[in-house]
This record gives structure tokens, sequence and C-alpha cells, in this order.
């Protein structure tokens, strides 16, 4: 590529995970405020009496019915169902710019009061569901697109997130994938910094089975985190930064989990797939309003693939280094989990990371919403009398 050539864009996809609510037809709506329409269904419809199949064929036409309004306003879907069948009848047009339709168990409707108590006063029933996005290139033109579907979405079902749901995101660098260095300059640097990063989201994101931290996921025995085995941040840097094969890297964070916080398994040589990405899955569900909660955060990841793609290797490999025997980092880890850090500096806080990496609005985003969790923070722990945080 000539030198004078910008860069080629990243690619960014998502994966919203989310309720949709859907109630007797025969009662009264039972949040008649919300201006965004439910879906009116029978009851029998809703919860069959003796038929878990049934029901999963209610959950397959809301799906359909999600699909077709995307369509119907102009964005190309196409549920799960869709999909296979087109599989199953050798279709090789499956178009890959759809957006999909899909569920996912972990979606658990029972997790919040309101939702049960809804679903006792008011006969409403909540379908948990999965919207994938194709790959997309990183552009402002790509955040527009994304922007309507959110739009058409909020505007046409009543959706709640919980806090089973999750935000993914992924991040890929064209068809071939990321380079060896671009591996391991990212994954190098998550190692030493994920602490701090990981104070941008809820606790309940941070323990939590579906997500682990890098640190949990070199352990076959997640469930024991007391195990005297782990290897140490500078240790485990430089066994990353040996490694001479993207498996080799993919291997050493998928030990017993295969899906941590950072998921690099469409990576490996061994999967037959097109998405050649890294997989962001901390980030707490989003309720698919177009908000800055979602924008800042596919900011955020873009850019720590960008870093690691464009500094030079013997650049960052000599920062990491570093910074992994610095008692500022050190401080930082161990610090209160929603203390912000500076911006002024590079101490190795999490606003500094993120100043580091360019990422100056999301600096300034990300601080005041640390600061605003760690006022409440301690005002929750004023009113209960109790030196414990609660989130």
């Amino acid at each position: 590529m000539n030198s004078a050539e910008p860069p080629r864009p990243l690619t960014w996809g998502v994966e919203f995970e989310f309720l949709v609510m859907s109630y007797d037809s025969k009662r009264d709506d039972p949040d008649p405020s919300n201006p965004a329409p439910g879906i009116s269904r029978r009851r029998e419809d809703l919860e069959p009496p003796q038929k878990r199949g049934a029901e999963q064929w209610t959950l397959l036409d809301i799906q359909a019915q999600i699909a077709e309004t995307l369509r119907q306003n102009g964005i190309n879907a196409m549920t799960n169902m869709d999909r296979m069948k087109a599989r199953y009848n050798h279709n090789h047009m499956i178009p890959d710019s759809a957006w999909l339709v899909d569920t996912d168990e972990t979606i658990d409707m029972e997790h919040t009061r309101e939702t049960r108590r809804q679903r006792a006063e008011g006969g409403a029933f909540w379908y948990g569901i999965e919207l994938i996005s194709p790959p997309m290139y990183y552009s402002e033109e790509s955040f527009i697109r994304l922007e309507k579907v959110c739009n058409i979405m909020s505007s046409n079902y009543r959706i709640i997130v919980n806090r089973t749901c999750g935000f993914h995101v992924h991040i890929g660098d064209g068809i071939a994938g990321f380079s060896m260095d671009t591996l391991k300059k990212l994954m190098a640097f998550l190692w030493i910094f994920e602490s701090q990063l990981e104070k941008i989201h809820p606790r309940h994101r941070k323990h939590n089975r579906f997500c682990p931290s890098l640190w949990k996921s070199i352990h076959e025995d997640f469930y024991n985190p007391s195990r005297g085995d782990f290897e140490t941040r500078k240790q485990g840097l430089e066994r990353i930064l040996r490694a001479t094969t993207v498996n080799e890297v993919v291997g050493f964070f998928t030990a017993g989990l295969n899906r941590p916080a950072y998921n690099l398994s469409n990576l490996e040589s061994t999967v037959s797939t097109s998405k050649k990405t890294i997989e962001f899955r901390m980030h707490e569900g989003v309720d698919l309003s177009y908000s800055a909660k979602v924008l800042h955060w596919l900011r955020v990841c873009e850019g720590l693939v960008r870093f690691a793609r464009e500094k030079p290797l013997d650049e960052v490999q000599d920062y990491l280094r570093m910074m992994s025997e610095s008692p500022n980092v050190q401080e930082a880890i161990q610090c209160s989990e929603y203390a912000p850090g500076t911006t002024n500096n590079l101490t190795g806080g999490t606003i500094d990371i993120l100043m580091q990496l360019g990422l100056s609005s999301e600096a300034t985003y990300y601080s005041t919403r640390l600061q605003q969790r760690l006022s409440k923070s301690k005002t929750d722990q004023n009113s209960m009398g109790t030196g414990h945080m609660i989130v």
C-alpha cells in the first residue's frame, strides 16, 4: 500500500440483547403511558397451557414481525429461521448486509421485579431477542444507519433490558483478519489495562460468567478464583509477546472459557467463519435508543484496535513492559472500582488510558459517568449505613 494512503477503516458490527413486550389482547395495556406500542396477542398464543413448543413458535413469530418491520422501513433484515431455511435449500445468495433477528437463551424475562409484576397484573409477556447487525466499515455513514435501526425499533416496540442482557461489539480488519503483530499488541494492551477498562462497566458485568475478564479466562476453574496458579501481569505480558501464531494467542485466553470479555474465538484458524473479529462482550445491555452509551463504547472498541494496528510493535511492547511494573498502574488496578483517574497525566487510571488512545471525547464522557456512579455508590453506602458498595 502506498505510504501516502490512509489506512483502510476497520469494520464493526453489534449485537443487541433485549426484551420485547407482548400482552393479552383481551386486557388493557399494562403500561398505557408508554408511547411505544406493545404487541397485542391472544393469551393462548402468549402462554400455551401445556405446550412449550407452541411458546417457541410465538417467539419465532415475534422475530418475524420485527424483521418485517425493519424491511418495511428500508432495512434489509431476516430471522435466523429464514437463514437456516435458505441454507437448507442450498441458497447461496444469503445477503451479508442483512440484520439478523434471533434470540439468546441467556436472556431471562423473569429477572426483574417489574416484568414479573406486569405479567401477573397485566398479562404482559417479555420475549428475549438478539438483533445482530451486518458488518459495516467504521464511518459516520454507518453510524447513521445504526441510528435509523435503533429509531425504528424503539418507536415500534416496547423494549427493556435487564442484567441478563448485553451489548456486544465486533471489530474486524478485513476478511483475512488481524495481523499477528496487531493481535499481540491489542491483547497485550488489554492484558495490562483491563482492570482500568473494566471500571467503565457496572459491577454485574464484571462478575458475570458470560463475559469474564482475561485474567479469569486463563484458568479452567472459573468458579474457584482463589487458585494459586495465577500468572503475574508481567509474566502474562511476556507470554503474549513471545507468541508466534494467532492460535497461540487465542489459546492463551480460552483455556477454560470460550467467550471471555474480549472474545477471540472467531480468529482461530480451525474456525470456519468469514467473521474474523474480536468481540467486546462486557458492556451492559442498551434499550436501542441511539444513545451516547452506544456510540462512545463503539468508539472505545474501535480506538483500541486502531491503536494496536497503527502503533509500532517495539514502541507498544516497551511501553507495556514499563507500565506492567509501574506502581501507578498497580495502584489503579487496586483502587476503588469507580475511581476515574486523572486527565492531565498518564498515571494508569481509566481516563488516562482513554486519553492515551486518543479518545478525548470518550475520556470526558466516561469521567462524568464514573464520577456519577461513585457519588451514587457513596450515597447508597451512607443510606444503608454500611461500607459495602451497592451497584
